[in-house]
């Protein structure tokens, strides 16, 4: 994903969300959105990550 992606996301802010990187994913609350980086609390491990845009291979919106 590159930056111009962070405008359509703008959405997602206080929802949960499964980001893909690579071969992992992970289940997440999504805080805040930047130009080039997300953050986001881990829904497993309740901590804090900023993952950066250009990582992140898609998100998608998570109905649980």
């Amino acid at each position: 994903m590159s930056c111009c992606y962070s405008d359509h996301l703008c959405n997602l802010v206080g929802h949960k969300a499964i980001i893909h990187t690579g071969c992992h994913c992970f289940n997440v609350l999504i805080c805040d959105i930047t130009p080039c980086y997300v953050k986001v609390i881990d829904v497993r491990s309740g901590n804090i990550r900023i993952f950066n845009l250009d990582h992140i291979d898609f998100i998608e919106e998570c109905n649980c």
